[in-house]
């Protein structure tokens, strides 16, 4: 009898000291958690064979993590939740999850960021010779290159980059052969789809030394805010389209030979004549443009960078207030005669000052 209790203890004892060396496990789905700067939700999936319990390491507010401990063995999941960043670009933390016997712990990084992409260009211009040009980037994030429509015409490289705030992107043409242009455009996207910056691209020669007695009508203007970023606010765009040769209730520009011109605009179902002065310097792609206004000593002014100057597109881009940029794409339907611009200087009005660029006389 007493050997058998004997046995028995050593077995108890071998058993304890099995359970004892008994390995700790947690497993996580993942121990990175990212938010956008809105509050949000994220998952994690949680598989662990022993008791644990969690903290957040640096006593961070911003965030809340649940449940906080398990007493048995468990398959379940973590719920993070994240309040709403203001006034920060980016913001990071960190909690522990650690096995009651302290044998194991895991770590969970957890980050809130505002995504930004900003160019030193949106809009490329190349001749129909072979070329090259490179824009800058500055990024907080991974970014990658999608060519929108397919085009084989050009290449991008790179096409994914890493975190940067002196970076470059190298776009590089084949020659084109055809008549008229061609374009296209890419997207750089970061890492978790929340900035967003595209780039345009055209193609062809620039046929137009000088604008002086042509007319052209508008097919298409495009309107968008940027952010402190100069990231595009996507619900701001919006863009109207035209027929260029409705001469009756079209969007016209004249342009005269003295350096004078006429907008034609409509305010509803009114037709309006802005009277305005320009120079076309194709040698720097730039339209420049003054507009009387009311005012004696105030003048509404733009610097338009032309992208294209063909007569199938004549396209140009600026800022047109502070943060708002218009992007306008028009095609030659004519020249002026000496009656129509008689007719059209006793149209003219002079614009209102109001959130326009201006600048004093």
């Amino acid at each position: 009898m007493k050997t058998r209790n004997l046995i028995l203890a050593i077995i108890a004892l071998a058993m304890l000291g099995l359970a004892s060396c008994k390995k700790e496990t947690i497993t996580l789905s993942s121990c990175d958690v990212w938010f956008p700067i809105e509050a949000d939700t994220a998952f994690i999936d949680i598989n662990a064979d022993c008791d644990w319990s969690l903290s957040i390491d640096d006593n961070a507010d911003w965030y809340s993590v649940a449940p906080t401990n398990s007493e048995s063995d468990s398959i379940g999941q973590l719920v993070v939740i994240a309040q709403p960043m203001e006034n920060q670009e980016i913001r990071n933390s960190s909690f522990t999850i650690l096995s009651k016997k302290g044998k194991t712990s895991v770590k969970v990084n957890v980050t809130q960021q505002k995504e930004t992409i900003t160019l030193s260009d949106y809009e490329l211009w190349f001749p129909k010779e072979a070329g090259s040009k490179s824009i800058e980037i500055k990024a907080n994030c991974k970014w990658t290159v999608g060519i929108d429509d397919g085009a084989d015409w050009y290449t991008v490289a790179p096409m994914a980059g890493e975190p940067t705030s002196q970076g470059s992107i190298t776009i590089a043409t084949q020659p084109y052969e055809g008549e008229g242009y061609r374009s296209s455009s890419f997207t750089i996207t970061s890492e978790h789809g929340r900035a967003v910056a595209k780039v345009y691209l055209s193609q062809n020669k620039l046929e137009f030394d000088e604008i002086i007695n042509l007319v052209f009508g508008v097919s298409k203007i495009e309107h968008w805010n940027t952010d402190f970023f100069g990231q595009m606010i996507e619900d701001s765009y919006k863009h109207k389209e035209y027929d260029p040769f409705d001469t009756t209730k079209g969007y016209m520009m004249y342009f005269f030979e003295d350096g004078h011109g006429v907008q034609r605009d409509h305010h509803k179902d009114t037709v309006v004549y802005y009277a305005f002065t320009y120079d076309y310097n194709p040698s720097i792609q730039n339209l420049h443009i003054e507009f009387e206004t009311v005012s004696d000593t105030v003048i509404e002014s733009y610097d338009a960078s032309v992208l294209t100057a063909s007569e199938a597109l004549f396209r140009f881009m600026h800022e047109y207030k502070p943060n708002w940029w218009e992007r306008a794409d028009m095609r030659k339907i004519g020249t002026i005669n000496p009656d129509q611009k008689a007719f059209l200087k006793q149209k003219t009005t002079k614009r209102k000052e109001n959130e326009g660029i201006f600048q004093i006389r």
